[in-house]
């Protein structure tokens, strides 16, 4: 890329506290929100262990995030995906609209 050319890409401001780690308060919201019967990963977990198993579940959740953090080391997992493709019939002998699934680890 020529140097002229960077220098018209915007820049954003740093947000240092991006680099902090998640607190409680935050994984507790994040596991809140997940939606129950859905596929689990390749943990196995499904969402639900992790909104019914209580404060004690969320806050050892949350010591896993944060160790994983501040070491700056994520499991293998969080990496990892497996991509389904989905074909959707459209008509009459017709594929349409396929659209790609990642089933990613409820942990990550």
């Amino acid at each position: 890329m020529e140097p002229a050319l960077a220098d018209l890409i915007p820049q954003c401001p740093v947000i240092p506290q991006l680099d902090d780690p998640p607190a409680l308060h935050e994984v507790e919201v994040a596991v809140k929100v997940l939606k129950n019967n859905k596929a689990t990963g390749p943990d196995e977990l499904p969402t639900e262990v992790f909104k019914h198993g209580g404060h004690h579940r969320i806050w050892r959740l949350h010591q896993f995030i944060h160790r994983a953090w501040t070491a700056r080391l994520l499991p293998q997992q969080w990496n990892n995906a497996n991509i389904v493709t989905i074909y959707k019939r459209k008509g009459v002998g017709q594929i349409r609209g396929n659209r790609n699934i990642r089933p990613l680890t409820r942990a990550a």
